[in-house]
C-alpha cells in the first residue's frame, strides 16, 4: 500500500512540473546588466540545438533572441569590450517603451536620459520628413553640393558630392543639401520639425541658426529623446506615402557603397539608420539612429560614443547593432535591394563621410 501511494504522489508532482529544480529568475530592472550569460543552446530553437554552431567571430556576438535582462547584458559586455565612453538603447517601435539600454564610462548617473550633446546629421531625417509633409520641400528637389571649398549658408560639407535628391542626401549625410533645405522652409519651420518630434527647439539668432538645423550649435539632446523621435518618425513613414524617400536614404545608409555607415554595420543584419558625428575635444563624438528589420522596425536603435578618431567607430557599431537586432541578423543581405542605389561603385565618395 504504501508503495503504491508513493507512485502516486510522484505522479502528481511531475504533472504539476515539481521537479526539484529552480524557478525562472523574473526579469531584471531595465538598464542592469545580468552577470552571467545564459546558456546559448537552452535559447535556440529545438530544430537546430543538435547541430553546433562554430564560435562567433571577435565583433560578432551570439545571434540568438535573448530575452530583455539578457539583451541589457549583451550591451553591455559589448560597450565594455571596446572600452568607449558610450551608450546603446533600444526601445520598442510601436509603443517606444524602453526594452534595453547600457552605458559604459559616462559617469555613475544615467546618461541615457540626463547627458545631453549635439544630435548632429541624425536631426536630417527628421528635418527632411517635416519638409516632405508639410509640402515645404519638393521630394524630387534634386541640387548639387559644392564640398569643402563653398560654403552655403555658412556651412560647408566634407566632399563634393553629385547631384542628389533627398534620399541619396540623407544617405550621404550631405551638409549643403540639409543646409538648403533648412534655408527654403525658414526658421520657423526647423523649429516646428524639432518640437513635432519631441526635441528642444531653441535655436540660435538670424545669422546662426542653420547651424542648429545640423544637429550642432544650440541644439542638444539625449539619447533617450532622439530614440523616441525615431520612434516618431518610423511612425511616420509607416502611414504616410510621401516619406518613403526618408525611407530610402535610411536604407541606403547602411547597404549603399556611397552610405555613410556602409562598412560600420554588420552586413548580414537588417537596419536601418542615420549616422551623425561631431568634433569633440579629444575626438569624436558619433551617433547611430536607426530601426530594425529595416523595412518595418520592431525596434528603434541609438548608440553614442566618444572615439579618439572617426574610423573607430566601425569596429563598435558592428559589434553592437549585431547584438541589437538579434535573431534577424540571419536575414539574407544578398537579397535586399538598395532603393535608388546604383550598381557602380562609388567608394571613393564615402571618404571624409559623417
Amino acid at each position: 500500500m504504501h508503495r503504491l501511494l508513493s507512485i502516486v504522489l510522484l505522479s502528481i508532482l511531475t504533472h504539476c512540473g515539481v521537479n526539484g529544480s529552480r524557478p525562472p529568475a523574473s526579469g531584471a530592472t531595465q538598464g542592469t546588466a545580468i552577470p552571467s550569460q545564459p546558456d546559448p543552446a537552452a535559447l535556440q530553437p529545438a530544430r537546430n540545438r543538435e547541430s553546433k554552431a562554430s564560435p562567433p567571430d571577435a565583433d560578432t556576438p551570439s545571434l540568438v533572441e535573448p530575452s530583455h535582462a539578457d539583451l541589457n547584458s549583451q550591451l553591455q559586455d559589448g560597450l565594455n569590450r571596446h572600452d568607449h565612453p558610450s551608450l546603446a538603447l533600444i526601445l520598442d517601435a510601436q509603443t517606444g517603451a524602453v526594452v534595453a539600454q547600457a552605458q559604459h564610462r559616462l559617469g555613475p548617473g544615467n546618461a541615457i536620459t540626463d547627458r545631453r550633446v549635439h544630435p548632429a546629421s541624425t536631426l536630417k531625417p527628421l528635418l527632411s520628413a517635416w519638409a516632405l509633409q508639410t509640402g515645404t520641400w519638393p521630394a524630387d528637389a534634386q541640387r548639387s553640393c559644392p564640398g569643402p571649398d563653398v560654403a552655403v549658408h555658412g556651412v560647408q560639407c566634407f566632399r563634393k558630392h553629385r547631384p542628389m535628391t533627398v534620399a541619396r542626401a540623407i544617405a550621404t549625410s550631405c551638409n549643403s543639401y540639409a543646409t538648403e533645405m533648412a534655408t527654403t522652409i525658414g526658421r520657423d519651420e526647423v523649429r516646428a520639425a524639432l518640437s513635432r518630434f519631441g526635441l528642444p527647439s531653441q535655436l540660435s539668432d538670424e545669422t546662426s541658426w542653420h547651424i542648429d538645423a545640423l544637429g550642432h550649435g544650440e541644439v542638444t539632446v539625449s539619447a533617450m529623446e532622439l530614440a523616441r523621435a525615431y520612434v516618431s518618425l518610423y511612425a511616420e513613414i509607416a502611414r504616410d506615402p510621401k516619406l518613403q524617400p526618408i525611407a530610402d536614404g535610411l536604407e541606403q545608409a547602411v547597404l549603399a557603397d556611397y552610405g555613410t555607415l556602409h562598412g560600420s554595420v554588420n552586413p548580414a543584419v537588417s537596419l536601418s539608420a542615420k549616422s551623425g558625428a561631431a568634433q569633440v575635444d579629444d575626438g569624436w563624438l558619433v551617433w547611430l539612429a536607426g530601426g530594425t528589420p529595416s523595412r518595418a522596425p520592431q525596434r528603434v536603435v541609438v548608440l553614442q560614443a566618444e572615439v579618439p578618431h572617426f574610423e573607430a567607430r566601425g569596429a563598435l557599431f558592428r559589434t553592437m547593432t549585431t547584438i541589437a537586432t538579434g535573431s534577424r541578423s540571419f536575414t539574407d543581405a544578398s537579397s535586399r535591394r538598395t532603393p535608388g542605389a546604383p550598381t557602380g561603385s562609388a567608394a571613393s565618395e564615402r571618404r571624409g563621410s559623417r
